[in-house]
Formats: C-alpha cells, structure tokens, sequence
C-alpha cells in the first residue's frame, strides 16, 4: 500500500465522521443558540433557491368551508438564488513529516489523522461562526472572500429585507437615566418584533453598552415597579433579560478583531424561525454531497509534501425582520 493510499484510508467520510463524533464539542455562541442542529439543513444543490429560505409565518383567518387556503408566508416569493461559497483550509504535511509517519503504529496514526481533522474543523467553525454572526446580527453577510490571484473582494449575502432599527428618546449614558427607562426602551423593541413574529426574544448587549447597563443596576434603589437581578444568563430588567454579547471575531484580511455586535449597541432577536444551508461540496471525493465538513489530502509536486484540506459551504439563514437593533450608548 502506498503512503497516499495509506493516508487517504484515514479520511474516509465514515472516518472523519467518526473523529467528530468522539471529539469534544466545540463552543460557538451565535452558531449554537441562534443556528441549533433543529435548523440546520444539507442541501443538495450548490446554489439555494431564496423561496426556501424559511419566511416569517403569519396567523391566517379561519376560512367557509370549501374556501381556498391561505398561503403561511405572505412575504412575496423570490425566484432568485444565494451561491453559498466554500470556507476552505489546509494543513501542510512536509516530507520530514511522512517519513515519521511511516513509522507509527496503527493507532498513532488514526490519532495523528484525528489531530488534523479537527485543527481543519475548528479553523473552519470559527469563519462559520463569524458568518452567523453577521447574518444573525446585522441581517446580511458582508465578509471577506479570497481569490483565486491573492486579492480580496468581498462575499455578499442579502435575504431580501433589513433588519428593524429602534430609536431611543435617550442613551444609557444620558443623566438620570433610570432603569425604568431601559425596561421601556426593551419592551418596545419587543413589541416591534412581536408585530412581526412570534417567538422568544433575546436582548443582546455589546460590551460598553453592557458595561453602562451595570452601572445603573448597582445605582438602582430597590422599588416595587420594577425587580433587577443578574446571574449567568445576564441582567433581569423587570422580566426581561440583557445578555452580554462582547465576543470579537478576527477579520481574515485586516487581521483586526470585529465585535459581534458594536460596542455601543445591543439586539433583539427572535431566532425560531431561522435556518441554516450546508451546500453541496464540489469535490468527487466528497460525492458531491453537501456536508457540514469534509477534508481529504492531496499530494503537490514542487516542493514534494502533502496537504490535508477541509471544506464546507455554510449559509445562515435568520429572517432579518425577527431582529431589532439599537444604539444605547452615545
């Protein structure tokens, strides 16, 4: 058997399916809570049709008996497509590298394939990651995309409509600002939302609007209008939780950390209508099958080595109408 042949045994689909299922979970906030397995979808074509991106679903009135139905989603039906496009990695495997290989036994070598598997994996989770939350949070993706020369342009993704704005009468900062006031201010992003969707929202914060909203909690004065609590789910205004949201992402070609949600801003979400696209892969050895990931490894010539790469087609699909933004600090 030759040392190619040898390798490639050890990424099969049922072997790399076998590493991530033993492997330990990775964390990724926006992708876990917003995008969970119950949504997430593989399909088969490499381009998905913008009439399957799941709509808001509408309460529809009782209809005489032998009336038509009513369509569930009134939203108008698009007839054009979103291309996802391939997040693609690879580690090199130099010869010094081979030639240590061919010395290990069986097992030393399913875990030497194991450790590449899920270096490629976690690298390419952590971009799907960051694309969950442009689309989770801004209601678009505007990302970075390589070419094929080197240069960089830019990955667009609109889903047809933006995302709801609120405007506050007052900032968090602003003198005198009680948490009465922020309790109002949440409560009316939620009725924008709930004119459009129903559903469980959540209150994200960016890190200095969360930062302010600290600070008025330990100058509230305890009163019987409105209860304030904290604990590991985030800030209890009345009822209505205030998640801290300060995580950062680093931009592939700035290099620069981009928060997930700006600073100064927070969100209202309703994630239960969303969805999320595996596309197909394009590559033979993956059957061209859509797959949450898939990696191979392929020889190159000049300098003779090896390369393990790993690849997926994300695209997730939030209903931008089920997120309100605001901006809560001057």
């Amino acid at each position: 058997m030759s040392l190619y042949v040898n390798i490639r045994r050890l990424f099969t689909l049922a072997a790399i399916r076998k590493t991530i299922e033993t492997a330990p979970p990775l964390v990724t906030t926006v992708y876990d809570t917003c995008f969970p397995p119950a949504v997430r979808i593989e399909h088969d074509s490499p381009v998905i049709p913008v009439a399957e991106l799941r709509g808001i679903a509408n309460v529809i009135p009782v209809v005489q008996r032998g009336a038509p139905s009513q369509p569930i989603v009134t939203e108008s039906m698009r007839a054009d497509y979103i291309e996802p496009l391939p997040v693609r990695a690879h580690v090199p495997v130099t010869a010094v590298e081979l030639n240590n290989f061919k010395l290990m036994g069986e097992t030393s070598k399913e875990r030497w394939a194991a450790r590449k598997t899920l270096a490629l994996r976690a690298s390419i989770r952590r971009s799907i990651e960051a694309l969950a939350a442009q689309a989770q949070f801004n209601g678009e993706i505007n990302f970075p995309m390589l070419l094929s020369n080197g240069a960089f342009a830019r990955y667009r993704v609109s889903y047809g409509s933006a995302i709801q704005t609120y405007a506050p009468e007052k900032t968090w900062d602003t003198a005198g600002m009680k948490l009465t006031d922020v309790y109002t201010q949440l409560d009316d992003m939620a009725t924008l939302l709930q004119e459009e969707v129903a559903g469980s929202i959540r209150f994200l914060a960016g890190k200095k609007a969360y930062a302010v909203l600290l600070g008025l909690v330990q100058a509230f004065g305890s009163t019987a209008k409105v209860s304030v609590a904290w604990d590991e789910r985030g800030i209890n205004v009345g009822g209505l939780v205030v998640a801290k949201m300060a995580e950062t992402y680093k931009d592939p070609e700035t290099g620069a950390a981009t928060p997930k949600i700006p600073e100064k801003e927070i969100r209202a979400v309703v994630a239960d209508s969303n969805a999320f696209f595996y596309g197909a892969i394009d590559d033979l050895d993956a059957n061209l099958q859509p797959l949450p990931f898939f990696a191979k490894p392929i020889k190159l010539e000049d300098p003779s080595e090896m390369r393990i790469v790993g690849e997926s087609k994300p695209l997730p699909a939030p209903v931008p109408r089920a997120v309100c933004k605001a901006v809560v600090v001057a």
